[in-house]
């Protein structure tokens, strides 16, 4: 797959369109990461059930009951339907062909999400107590790093989540007095940048397994080609002495299983 058309080979291509697979390899490749994807559905839905629910319920006491729960409904409604997605997925058969819409909508999931954490420290300004706002720091640190850790192969998804969930503690740093707000901003920048490109890295490796599984494919398949298409007898056996792979001439001649066809 060349460079041009692959959506996620790199950080420039992350924030392109994500474009029909341009082959069938591109295909091989987002039915990959849809299958990741969808595995991982049923985790995801219940962080974000269970740490929205815990992050209400800790302002609860300081920003009331009617603040925590806007807060908390977007993420919670998601985490349900993430996991009613995954349990119809589980029910369906593997899909042969992938067109890569499932992956797109994902992608606006996966911003919504990283948006909803991100927004944690405007919804929740405590502007008087650093240690408020380090605590918030701490939970959008931790949702994005547990994100990526569950669909790395698939850096669009990544960055859509990371960088709505990291970017605003750089601003609500510089907003807000605390001598360990600004190393703290400056280290979710860099946080940032080390979880997207680690995502990077691989889905380099999973387009390179993916590449070579099809590089031998075709070797296979060219070996078929050539050995069908001459006129003798050809027939490859393992170390055991067991038929691996025969042409139709040697088949003719010496039968399916290898032996030699009685005349009679």
């Amino acid at each position: 797959m060349s460079r041009v058309n692959d959506p996620s080979g790199t950080l420039i291509a992350l924030f392109g369109s994500f474009p029909k697979p341009a082959d069938d390899l591109q295909a091989d490749i987002y039915r990959e990461q849809h299958m990741i994807i969808t595995r991982q559905l049923m985790a995801m839905g219940l962080i974000n059930m269970l740490a929205s629910s815990l992050i209400a319920a800790a302002m609860f006491p300081k920003f009331g009951l009617t603040t925590s729960l806007l807060w908390m409904a977007p993420l919670f409604i998601s985490g349900l339907f993430q996991v009613w997605s995954w349990d119809k997925f589980r029910r369906s058969p593997t899909p042969d062909k992938i067109s890569g819409g499932f992956l797109r909508k994902s992608e606006w999931v996966a911003l919504l999400a990283g948006i909803c954490w991100g927004s944690s420290t405007l919804v929740f300004d405590g502007s008087s107590d650093s240690t408020h706002l380090l605590f918030l720091h701490l939970v959008q640190a931790g949702m994005a790093a547990g994100v990526v850790s569950l669909i790395t192969p698939l850096p669009r998804h990544t960055a859509r989540f990371a960088m709505p969930c990291l970017l605003p503690v750089i601003p609500s740093a510089l907003m807000h007095e605390g001598s360990y707000l600004i190393p703290v901003a400056a280290l979710g920048l860099l946080f940032l940048g080390a979880l997207v490109n680690s995502s990077v890295d691989s889905y380099k490796q999973l387009r390179m397994s993916i590449g070579k599984a099809w590089e031998s494919r075709e070797a296979r398949n060219n070996l078929v080609d050539a050995i069908e298409s001459t006129t003798d007898a050809f027939a490859l056996y393992d170390s055991n002495g067991n038929l691996v792979l025969a042409n139709e001439r040697h088949q003719v001649l010496f039968g399916a299983d290898g032996m030699p066809i009685d005349d009679e």
